[in-house]
This record gives C-alpha cells, structure tokens and sequence, in this order.
C-alpha cells in the first residue's frame, strides 16, 4: 500500500493492527502472567500480518505470475537493501545501548538511561512517517530511470525532516531538566546528560 499510495488503506491497517496487538499483548499479560503466552501472542500476530498481506496482494494484485521479475527485483534491491539495512543497524544501536545499560548499571543509574533515550522513538516516527511519504514517489522515479529526481526528492525529505526535528532536538537540550523534572520527577535528574548525549 505505502508503494501504491493507498494512504487511508495503510493508515486503517496501522492503526487497526496497532490496537489489536495493544489488546492482545495485554490481555495476554494480565491474565496469564506468563512470558510464553505473550511469545504466544506475538507470534499469532505475526501470523495475522503476514494473512492481511497475502489478502491485500490476492485483492489488488491477484496471485498468478509473474511474482518476482529478476531485472526490476535486482535494481530495487540494489537501492533498497542499503536503507534496510541501514534502519536494521540503527534498531539495533538503539536497542544495543539498552542492553549495555542494562547489563552494566544499577537499576536507578539503567532507569535514568532509559529516560535520557525518551526522545529516540518520537525521532524514528518523524523518520518512518517521511519513509512512508517519500519512499513511493522514490521509486517510481528510481522504475522511471530518473535517478537525478529521486536524489532530489530524497535530499528534500531530509530537510523536511531536518527542519522538524532539530528544533526539537535543540528544545530537548536547552530544557531538559525542566522537562525530566516534569515528566519523570526530580528523582531522575541523572538523566539530564544522557538526555543531552543523545
């Protein structure tokens, strides 16, 4: 849907998936009290995804072949697989930070860590919403051999992004204190230089 700007499509889809797996990670928590039923959840989820994708292909796309056409498949990886793994290692740095932290401090010095990172996942949803903004335009342009276009495109949405996201970035470093004090309490102001780190 984000290739074929089915935007309301893609929009109920998140926001409906959204919900049911808020609902069924809690529910599943609260009345078990067990890891494996939650691991349970999970991977039921994972299964309802993957169902609504073959659905939303069978509807749109029908599923005959071709499925895959080499050449196009092999120049969209070309460019698509350096930004997938680009976004895979920048998860994995956030989530690595959290594990060192985890492992290494005491839990008010981990706390005050994972207080200082607050920020991190407003910044990755202004990232993925340009993502899903850009990246079809992106790749019509990159099918219609218009490279020139897509990197301008492309630097335009860093921009925009830059734009939205460094005043935010300067607000959280000028009034961190004041915004941890409100937020989280005077007991994690330890977490004021980690806050300005990141």
């Amino acid at each position: 849907p984000t290739a074929e700007e089915r935007v309301a499509w893609q929009a109920k889809a998140k926001v409906g998936l959204a919900a049911v797996r808020a609902a069924a990670l809690s529910l599943a928590a609260v009345l078990t009290q067990s890891l494996e039923a939650v691991l349970l959840v999970l991977l039921a989820f994972v299964l309802l995804k993957l169902a609504l994708l073959i659905g939303y292909v069978a509807r749109h796309h029908g599923l005959r072949g071709p499925v895959v056409r080499r050449h196009a498949f092999s120049d969209q990886l070309r460019y698509a697989l350096p930004l997938g793994l680009a976004s895979a290692l920048f998860g994995l740095r956030v989530q690595a930070d959290q594990w060192v932290a985890a492992a290494l401090f005491p839990l008010g010095m981990f706390a005050s860590f994972s207080i200082g990172a607050a920020l991190a996942p407003l910044l990755a949803l202004i990232r993925q919403s340009t993502n899903g903004v850009f990246m079809p335009s992106m790749s019509r342009l990159q099918a219609a051999g218009d490279i020139r276009a897509m990197l301008a495109l492309n630097s335009r949405a860093n921009v925009m992004v830059s734009a939205l996201v460094l005043p935010l970035l300067t607000f959280g470093f000028a009034f961190a204190p004041e915004l941890i004090r409100l937020v989280y309490t005077p007991a994690y102001l330890d977490a004021v230089p980690v806050m300005r780190i990141f």
